[in-house]
């Protein structure tokens, strides 16, 4: 399948194979699953005009620390495309995932959102939803006349000095971004082979020429 993959992105099949491969580690997704991986990393990169190597990057920083938070592959998508409208692709999009997402299970973290009046669990004892949490925070600080700069002082004292800017950038897309880039993810299936065909369609076209 990464043959796929590699013809959609223009990129050797070596490097195809370890990009679905790296992504589908550092996630603990089954190889059954692969053609659901490329198809999240393709929809991923094209959605917010990244390569694909940026977008397999972001997901083998950040995929790790994500899925700790019971993250799943499209919301981790989701967010990777989040930070990519933020201005944050690879590596660094990737950090700052990782560290909004281990930022959030640490005491100051559950503490600032007891004090907004916020409950980050669900009865299962489960994360809720990331979307769900956004819109929480911003109607929340909002209420409480939080002021822009208050609100980056208090998210970094909850969150960390990186997790704090990270979960700034997530409330700056808002919850329904999130839920619009996951949707995406969602039904993506197919989308790489399409890619693909695409591509094998317009070299075909250009040797006629």
């Amino acid at each position: 399948p990464t043959l796929e993959l590699a013809t959609a992105h223009q990129i050797d099949l070596a490097s195809a194979s370890e990009l679905t491969a790296r992504t589908m580690g550092v996630m603990g997704i089954e190889v059954e699953r692969t053609q659901e991986v490329m198809d999240s990393m393709t929809v991923t990169a094209t959605s917010t005009n990244q390569h694909i190597t940026d977008t397999a990057e972001a997901f083998r920083t950040g995929g790790a620390a994500a899925v700790g938070a019971g993250v799943d592959l499209t919301n981790m998508a989701a967010a990777v495309m989040v930070m990519a409208k933020q201005g944050e692709k690879g590596a660094n999009a990737g950090q700052l995932i990782k560290m909004a997402f281990l930022g959030m299970v640490k005491a100051p973290a559950v503490k600032f959102m007891k004090r907004l009046g916020i409950e980050m669990t669900d009865a299962t004892g489960a994360m809720r939803p990331m979307p769900d949490l956004i819109d929480d925070m911003n109607k929340s600080m909002d209420a409480k006349g939080i002021t822009k700069y208050a609100k980056q002082l208090e998210l970094t004292a909850a969150f960390g000095v990186r997790g704090g800017p990270a979960i700034q950038k997530f409330l700056t897309g808002g919850g329904q971004m999130w839920r619009d880039y996951a949707t995406s993810a969602a039904t993506s299936m197919g989308i790489t082979n399409r890619m693909a065909e695409e591509q094998r369609d317009t070299l075909s076209t250009s040797f006629k020429i």
